[in-house]
């Protein structure tokens, strides 16, 4: 992973209750984890991604809890809920000299990967965030026209509206973009009534 996809400032490492391990950053939504990285020798980072990926919950000494996302998946045959799990992509740096290793995972919607439709994420070292950024996530998971050179304004009146909101971080700053086409209609129609947007 490079500082092109992701912005953190590590913070202080907390260490993982039941593992020789230390996590100095994480974004976590209601939903699960956003961004996670974790330092610590290389079997027990594999350790721990293989909970992580598999469901199980873990937890830091300060009491934070993390699990991976769940995305509530609907069906025209099916109404109840079937959970399927969100990608992550992951990072490894092995430090063999001291016989530690770094583990950076990241879930695809705070990628450009992120999917149409879909709640995508912005990871940010600065609390102010990166509206740029912001525009090239928003542009893949909202379906509706706009100019790169709005993106200031959308960043502003999202998260004025709810559009976007702060989420829990540690290390980063990190913001959730909703997918919802109606308040983001309206949000463009605002700034073209008030000639924001040109």
């Amino acid at each position: 992973m490079n500082s092109q996809m992701i912005g953190v400032a590590p913070a202080e490492p907390i260490p993982v209750v039941g593992y020789r391990a230390h996590c100095d950053v994480w974004a976590l939504d209601e939903n699960g984890l956003v961004l996670i990285s974790l330092l610590g020798p290389h079997t027990v980072l594999q350790a721990l991604w293989a909970q992580i990926t598999a469901g199980h919950t873990v937890e830091l000494a300060n009491g934070t809890l993390l699990h991976r996302q769940n995305e509530a998946v609907h069906t025209e045959e099916r109404e109840d809920e079937q959970a399927c799990k969100i990608r992550y992509f992951r990072s490894v740096v092995r430090f063999p000299d001291i016989g530690q290793a770094h583990l950076v995972m990241v879930a695809e919607p705070a990628t450009l990967l992120v999917r149409p439709g879909r709640r995508s994420y912005l990871l940010a070292a600065q609390g102010e965030g990166d509206p740029e950024r912001f525009f090239a996530l928003w542009n893949r998971s909202v379906p509706l026209p706009a100019r790169r050179s709005w993106a200031e304004y959308l960043w502003t009146e999202g998260l004025r509206c709810g559009a976007v909101r702060i989420i829990q971080a540690y290390g980063c700053h990190a913001w959730a973009i909703e997918p919802e086409v109606e308040p983001w209609q309206e949000i463009i129609r605002w700034g073209i009534e008030d000639e924001m947007l040109a």
